[in-house]
């Protein structure tokens, strides 16, 4: 049960596995930021193409399991199993 079930809600996924690096430590004055690009491109395709309520299912389903949040201890990744990303 949501606190405030009529509130639009936003869902953000920290990188954490991409193949980028380390983002503390890249240039924004080279081409070190290409790779997060193209990266955050790809998500945002998968997220619209998958749509906000599956993603919002799968977050709620991974807040409410301590089983799944031990297996998956980032809802990104719970997602990406769920829906095969």
């Amino acid at each position: 049960m949501r606190a405030a079930p009529k509130a639009n809600v936003r869902f953000f996924f920290k990188p954490h596995d991409g193949n980028c690096g380390d983002i503390r430590g890249i240039d924004f004055d080279g081409e070190d930021t290409w790779c997060y690009q193209l990266e955050g491109r790809k998500n945002a395709q998968q997220a619209l193409s998958l749509g906000q309520e599956k993603i919002g299912l799968a977050v709620r389903e991974w807040a409410a399991d301590e089983a799944i949040r031990k297996k998956y201890p980032y809802a990104y990744d719970y997602v990406k199993a769920k829906y095969n990303l």
